[in-house]
């Protein structure tokens, strides 16, 4: 199944059929109206083609996080030059469907600022987390963890609206924590637990960042 955020490699194999070489073929996948209401396009890498060769060209896309569930016009044209000059193209439409589960939230996005701490050992976490499922969620909870920096910091009860009737304020949700790690803390790399439970204890999503802290130098 096609879902947002799903990466989706489209595999094509083109053909020369005329008695000529083609210099510089390319393939291009266009995906109508899914990244809210404009295309997603991208092309191959060019390739030559003799006379009854073929390629195989791999082609891949990420589908937005906030396309709607439904189907798809893909658009694919490859393209190519003969050794004279003209140029040959040949294209096809495909349907693409993309589909939501009724319970579907995830982290978008986990950020830490500065990554590397030294003589000034503060740092900032940040989070987002986003309804991607048909169905209301109103007991999710978000957590920060790392027991040998003492990070504890648990969020519960969150509500995330349906994405498919809610505006995006409404299906994200974004927690930030200030983090200070004491003077005599020693140096090494700590990572940090970002959490992401259903029914407040479920866990449904997780991520990792590492804070690197240093000695500071005299």
């Amino acid at each position: 199944d096609v879902l947002p955020g799903s990466n989706v490699t489209f595999t094509i194999r083109v053909e020369n059929t005329l008695n000529d070489d083609i210099k510089g073929a390319f393939v291009t996948i266009n995906v109508e109206d899914i990244d809210d209401g404009a295309d997603l396009e991208q092309d191959s890498i060019d390739f030559d083609l003799e006379p009854g060769n073929d390629e195989r060209v791999d082609i891949e896309f990420t589908i937005p996080l906030d396309a709607e569930a439904g189907t798809y016009n893909v658009n694919v044209e490859a393209t190519g030059d003969s050794r004279n000059g003209t140029v040959h193209n040949t294209e096809f439409n495909v349907k693409m469907e993309v589909k939501k589960q009724s319970h579907d939230m995830r982290i978008t996005k986990v950020n830490l600022v500065p990554g590397i701490v030294d003589c000034s050992r503060k740092a900032k976490l940040t989070a987002e987390i986003m309804n991607l499922g048909s169905n209301l969620e109103n007991e999710v909870a978000l957590e920060f963890k790392a027991s040998t920096l003492g990070i504890n910091s648990y969020d519960r009860d969150i509500t995330l609206e349906s994405s498919d009737e809610a505006a995006d304020e409404e299906k994200i949700h974004i927690k930030t924590l200030n983090i200070e790690v004491p003077d005599f803390f020693r140096a090494g790399t700590f990572p940090i637990f970002v959490n992401l439970y259903w029914k407040n204890f479920i866990l449904f999503d997780q991520k990792t960042v590492d804070l690197v802290v240093r000695d500071c130098a005299s």
